[in-house]
């Protein structure tokens, strides 16, 4: 199935979108993906704890043929990108590869190139300061993504929605185009008030999840 995936990937017109899922089925667990009793009983290919996903994944790509995909996403540092607090722990003491937690925050970061790689823009909002960050972002040998990877940074003291809408200016789209992720609940919860058009991701305390919060 995935080398007849491929051959039509390779053969397809610009208005013809594929589903990998395959790929799908790998990252939710094959096993849960489908059940052979469903299948015989009444032909199900998919179980109904998949669909969601599925669903999910389908919803995605009619968006995006429609032109309806967010453009960006925001991204917090401290505890989003990275574990810890650059201004307190310093670079060398942030939680980036080497432990379980670690990997995880590596995982979200090629996530994130990956989500690159496909248009999305990616812009930091982060209430920091702007040498410490950018020390981070150059320098930490896990990092992942480096500062030519983002297409807007505001680093500072203010608010966030202040943060997201600057973002939104200097990138000449609408908030409503914006996806906007930070581990902090109260920063979560200040952006939904001040700009409801955003899309505010309920982010969970381990970083683990955060690749499938996004998705």
């Amino acid at each position: 199935m995935r080398k007849l995936n491929l051959e039509l990937a390779t053969h397809a017109g610009p208005s013809f979108a594929l589903l990998d899922v395959d790929a799908l089925a790998a990252g939710f667990g094959k096993e849960r993906w489908t059940d052979p009793r469903y299948w015989y009983l009444a032909k199900e290919e998919v179980t109904s704890a998949a669909r969601p996903t599925l669903a999910r994944a389908q919803a995605a790509m009619v968006r995006g043929m429609l032109g309806l995909s967010k453009k960006a996403i925001v991204v917090d540092l401290d505890n989003t990108l990275w574990g810890g607090v650059v201004g307190e722990d310093g670079v060398a003491s942030l939680e980036l590869g080497g432990t379980p937690r670690g990997e995880a925050f590596v995982a979200f970061q090629r996530h994130l190139t990956q989500l690159r790689a496909r248009g999305v823009l990616i812009a930091i909002a982060s209430k920091n300061n702007e040498a410490d960050a950018m020390r981070a972002l150059q320098e930490h040998p896990e990092m992942v993504l480096r500062p030519t990877d983002f297409a807007a940074m505001q680093i500072h003291w203010d608010s966030k929605s202040k943060s997201v809408v600057a973002i939104a200016q200097e990138l000449d789209i609408g908030l409503d185009s914006l996806v906007f992720v930070d581990d902090n609940p109260l920063e979560r919860a200040e952006v939904r008030a001040a700009c409801p058009e955003v899309e505010v991701v309920a982010m969970p305390e381990d970083p683990s999840y955060y690749v499938r919060a996004l998705d």
